[in-house]
């Protein structure tokens, strides 16, 4: 999955992976305050610490650079969401608030997780292999949702898994960029709305 055929030398040494890294995470911090058109390649090697020849040892273009960003946060997002989702003795409302805490905390702990997999920028290729870890997440989803109401039908099921995964992630991006104590309360917020909106799925109200 990457933008062009002009691959460019993995490090393999410490010192060279610890700088395609911090070129890596400067990126992902400016995509929190600059709009992908506005950023290149100058910008990313000032916050990176490092220079502009440095940055096309590994990468050939601003596009080479946030593509490999974009893997390697959906890697680790499909790692971890495999393990948040694994089955376990849980309410629905304990599985919810888990679910809320760990999306929030993944996109707090990847800066400019949501515009990396959400932006118009990506290949065709990273395109689908990011709506194949959400259509991931939603069958799990959907899944706890049936063992709550087994009652329910699949596309009930999958309709109000849909629901909620659409109610996490459309507040996500605000709730990042709150001022911390807001965080909290729109933290509660979600999972008092994403709860209050299931058990009212499972109650059939």
């Amino acid at each position: 999955m990457t933008t062009t055929d002009d691959k460019r030398r993995e490090p393999q040494q410490g010192r060279s992976v610890e700088r395609r890294q911090r070129i890596l995470h400067a990126t992902a911090a400016l995509l929190n305050t600059t709009d992908y058109a506005a950023l290149n390649v100058g910008e990313i090697a000032r916050h990176a610490g490092t220079s502009v020849g440095s940055i096309y040892q590994y990468f050939p273009n601003k596009d080479a650079v946030l593509q490999a960003l974009a893997e390697q946060y959906l890697v680790e997002m499909r790692e971890s969401a495999a393990a948040i989702f694994a089955p376990r003795a849980l309410t629905l409302r304990e599985r919810v608030e888990q679910a809320v805490d760990w999306l929030v905390g993944y996109a707090q702990q990847h800066p400019g997780f949501h515009h990396v997999v959400k932006s118009e920028w990506v290949s065709p290729a990273l395109r689908e292999a990011v709506e194949g870890v959400f259509a991931s997440i939603h069958v799990a989803v959907s899944g706890i949702i049936g063992e709550a109401a087994p009652h329910l039908a699949q596309r009930q099921r999958d309709l109000s898994a849909y629901m909620v995964m659409g109610m996490m992630w459309g507040v996500l991006d605000k709730i990042t960029h709150a001022p911390p104590d807001m965080q909290r309360d729109l933290v509660a917020e979600l999972k008092r709305a994403a709860v209050g909106y299931l058990e009212a799925v499972v109650r059939g109200a």
